[in-house]
């Protein structure tokens, strides 16, 4: 055995560059206890470890920890050791993340946080502690599988990399090129976008490093994994495998994972039993692999309960599924909650497992759909809650269709209300948050809360504080449920409406349904038929017209400004068609076999419902849904759309705001751009100020094209009216004016053009009414084009209408598709015409004033300003296109 002073002298002579690194990384660890310097010269290795080019060697970095375990127990006493003790243990975090062994990745990114305070005094140590921020967080983001956070980070790889370049550090760059190009195959993997481009971008900036390059080893691994997907799937080849596991480039932690990602391949559309065997073999031989603690041990036992339900399916065999089920229960102990990646995929197939078994499923499903909620939340900005809520829509209608079969209607309601408008709710309880935490006693995470989300930059808060606040504000995991049926009745009761109906499409081989909440608290539900989304042709012609409008402001037109024979023929031509598919498909069902046998209300004003649509539904202009006759729906109930039932009660709790003479009025803002002019809207809006609301102020320009002595309809004019807390502001605002949609993935979402072509976008319109909790505003009418489009995708419902709703508005007007000029500004006339000389409610004011335009024995009311009659004789008032694209909203 060697002794004390041999020893030493091979750790000395590694540290003075004339002996092995590795022999003394070994010798350190057999010096005694006392008296022979261990902790002072695992110190020293400690730096040269992380100086002499560690990523090279990852045994090394796997050495870290043993060496800052000596080095803590008899350390040197200085200043120098301080930073490096901090640069180890990042490093040491930043490599254990790589290799899947961080317990909790939250606490190793604030433990690096403090780390890099303890170096502050050593400026050049700050990209090593940044770096290692950067390789927990992606851990973190692959282990949670969180695409939003890939597609952030690979951005940031991205600039890091352009900031090398012209500081001339060619080969960081190279780096940073190919861990983004990593960052954004893994993003679309799980985002279910191609992955071609990435991986051409990983090969060309893999093939940009030197061979030995430990970065180019790494991504010939990750094309070599996705290599198993793309090239060949289905087919698992021991010999293949065993080769790929066994490469030195990969860790010890990273052989279980390659088994596990061959086995998941190999079982897509797998019906051989055989090979399904195989698989299951893999996934054995993987968990085998790691211990009970191990971060990935749920993700593994989630895919052997998977191959074994595909072997039970295939073999007809109760056996398999029997394990399946056990396997489960303790995959779904390990996840802990809906927290966990994994959470929404065990709950799910438990209840699968289960249920054919022929045992009681309960509610797994729904209790899968809390994980849906969860990633939502915590996403940072509208692109990655798009992302993270783009497969909730989907599970809902699954985890629903499964209830019905089992005649649980409560059931099936949550689970579609769990899976509409994650997006919105995200957003609204960015605001709402502050509440929950003041509840929990946290007021000073509360006040940090409130100003991050104030920041008047529009920053999103740091990821880090939004994962610490929502860990306080939903510690309950019931508080991500949706509402209950009792609390839908309640809102509806206190809106005045008869019922909450979910409009779910079905296809080919399956039929719609109506899923039913009524105000009196029953629950009901009927299947639909002739309820297709796919494969009906008006509702394919109307979606494509309506398409196609959508883009005609993209070339600088706007509809309002042109006349209905050609802004909207061929807009008009599919409406005519769709109008009768929507009678057949839902409407004249839910009249004629539901509402029928719903009492007529005491008041005795028509049936109301409120319509949740799932998907494209909420395209369809429902209030013109025609019977046989020619007789519409809106002539027989009155049809308010909501995006969620969690958006329906939030409203419905708030206090009613009665109207008044006072608000703000914006006509036709010259936006500085040629062919936006809006003259019918500048008319509508001076005539709606004059008539109805003499004492609010009107912005933008007047009818002779002159701008009003109030102002141009300037963005700090609108947002001043929105957070006026004075009761001289009024509660009712109209726009007259241009809207607008962008929907390109990243940088989606809708605004309002004002003057000089400023934006007021939805994002900013949710943070502006959230941040102002006295402001009371009791109407928002948006007569402009497309406001009730979704920014986002249709199920997340996410619009300039709902966003309106969803901050606090009590009631909102928002339209389906670009809305004729003359056509709305008669309409929206009547409408408050209706709300303000006849004291309608909001609801009612728009329904009457389409009935108005339906009657072809219409009498046009004496104080109607003669351009308006002007604009009523150049039109077809009946024209559904005219009449059918605003939709209410709201109480």
């Amino acid at each position: 055995m060697d002794g004390a002073q041999d020893l030493a002298g091979r750790i000395t002579a590694a540290l003075t560059g004339d002996g092995d690194l590795d022999a003394a990384i070994a010798a350190v660890h057999r010096l005694p206890g006392h008296g022979a310097r261990r902790g002072e010269f695992a110190a020293e290795l400690v730096e040269a470890v992380i100086r002499r080019e560690p990523m090279t060697r990852p045994d090394r970095l796997r050495a870290l920890d043993g060496l800052l375990v000596l080095a803590d127990a008899d350390s040197p006493r200085t200043a120098r050791w301080r930073r490096w003790r901090a640069a180890g243990r990042a490093m040491a975090l930043a490599f254990a993340a790589a290799e899947h062994r961080l317990p909790d990745a939250d606490a190793a990114l604030a433990e690096i946080d403090r780390l890099a305070a303890d170096a502050a005094d050593a400026p050049s140590m700050k990209p090593m502690f940044a770096s290692a921020r950067l390789s927990v967080e992606y851990a973190r983001a692959a282990a949670e599988d969180d695409a939003a956070a890939m597609t952030r980070l690979a951005q940031r790889l991205r600039t890091i990399g352009e900031s090398a370049v012209s500081a001339g550090a060619e080969s960081a760059a190279e780096v940073s090129d190919v861990a983004a190009a990593m960052g954004e195959m893994m993003a679309a993997q799980r985002s279910g976008a191609d992955v071609a481009e990435s991986l051409r971008k990983i090969r060309a900036a893999a093939e940009a490093l030197p061979p030995d390059h430990p970065m180019r080893a790494t991504a010939e691994n990750a094309l070599a994994m996705s290599g198993m997907f793309i090239n060949s799937p289905g087919e698992l080849n021991p010999d293949v495998i065993a080769d790929l596991a066994s490469r030195s480039s990969f860790g010890p932690m990273d052989q279980p994972l390659v088994r596990a990602t061959a086995a998941i391949a190999a079982l897509a559309d797998e019906v051989d039993p055989e090979k399904i065997t195989r698989a299951i073999d893999e996934f054995r031989t993987a968990i085998a692999g790691v211990g009970e603690a191990d971060a990935q041990r749920p993700f593994y036992l989630t895919g052997l309960a998977l191959a074994l339900f595909r072997l039970g399916e295939v073999t007809n065999s109760v056996a398999p599924m029997a394990e399946a089920e056990t396997v489960l229960v303790d995959a779904r102990r390990l996840a802990g909650g809906p927290r966990h990646p994994q959470w929404t995929m065990i709950a799910e197939l438990l209840a699968d497992v289960r249920s054919r078994l022929g045992l009681d499923s309960g509610r797994g499903g729904l209790d899968g759909m809390r994980a849906h909620v969860w990633q939502v939340l915590k996403q940072p900005d509208l692109a990655g809650a798009s992302i993270a809520a783009r497969d909730a829509a989907v599970d809902a209608v699954g985890i629903a269709r499964r209830c019905l079969a089992a005649h649980d209607v409560a059931g099936a309601l949550q689970a579609l209300d769990a899976g509409r408008g994650l997006a919105l709710f995200a957003a609204t309880e960015a605001h709402d948050v502050g509440a929950r935490l003041e509840d929990a006693g946290r007021h000073d995470l509360a006040a940090r809360w409130r100003a991050a989300v104030a920041s008047r930059d529009r920053t999103p808060p740091p990821d880090d504080l939004r994962r610490e606040v929502l860990r306080v504000a939903y510690g309950e995991d019931h508080l991500l449920d949706p509402p209950s049926p009792a609390e839908i009745s309640a809102a509806l009761l206190r809106i005045d409406a008869d019922a909450l109906i979910y409009l779910v499409a079905g296809d080919a081989q399956l039929a719609g349904y109506a899923v039913i909440a009524a105000a009196g608290g029953g629950l009901s539900y009927m299947a639909l038929p002739n309820l297709h989304a796919t494969g009906a042709a008006d509702l394919d012609a109307y979606l494509a017209a309506a398409a196609g409008r959508d883009l005609v402001e993209s070339g600088g037109v706007s509809s309002r400004d042109l006349s209905p024979q050609v802004a909207g023929h061929a807009l008009a031509g599919s409406l005519d068609a769709l109008c009768d598919w929507a009678w057949r498909a839902a409407i004249g069902p839910i009249i004629e076999r539901y509402l029928t046998r719903v009492p007529v209300p005491a008041s005795r004003r028509p049936h109301r419902i409120v319509l949740v649509p799932m998907g494209e539904l909420a395209r369809i202009p429902w209030q013109a849904a025609r019977r046989r006759d020619g007789a519409y729906a809106v002539q027989f109930i009155a049809i308010s759309q909501v995006a969620s039932a969690r958006m329906l009660c939030r409203s419905a709790a708030l206090a009613p705001v009665a109207p008044s003479p006072l608000g703000l009025v914006v006509g036709d803002p010259d936006t500085g751009s040629s062919g936006l002019d809006l003259p019918a809207a500048r008319a509508e809006a001076y005539a709606i100020h004059r008539q109805f609301y003499l004492g609010a102020r009107y912005v933008g320009r007047r009818p002779d094209g002159s701008v009003s002595p109030s102002g141009p309809a300037a963005v700090r004019q609108v947002r001043s009216w929105l957070t006026a807390t004075s009761p001289a502001a009024g509660s009712t605002l109209h726009l007259a004016c241009h809207a607008l949609i962008q929907t390109d993935p990243g940088s989606a979402t809708s605004y309002l053009l004002l003057a000089g072509g400023q934006r007021l976008t939805v994002d900013e319109l949710v943070g502006l009414l959230g941040g102002a909790e006295d402001r009371a505003v009791g109407l928002v009418v948006l007569a402009a084009c497309s406001t009730g489009l979704s920014v986002n995708g249709y199920d997340e419902a996410y619009s300039l209408g709902t966003a309106f709703l969803a901050a606090g508005v009590r009631s909102v007007l928002f339209t389906q598709w670009k809305i004729p000029d003359a056509a709305t500004s008669v309409l929206m006339y009547m409408f408050h015409r209706y709300r303000m000389a006849g004291s309608r409610p909001v609801w009612d004011a728009l329904r009457r004033a389409q009935l108005w335009m339906l009657d072809p024995q219409r009498q046009v009311p004496p104080d109607m300003p003669q351009q308006l009659r002007d604009q009523l004789d150049r039109t077809d008032p009946a024209a559904v296109v005219g009449w059918a694209g605003f939709v209410h909203g709201g109480q």
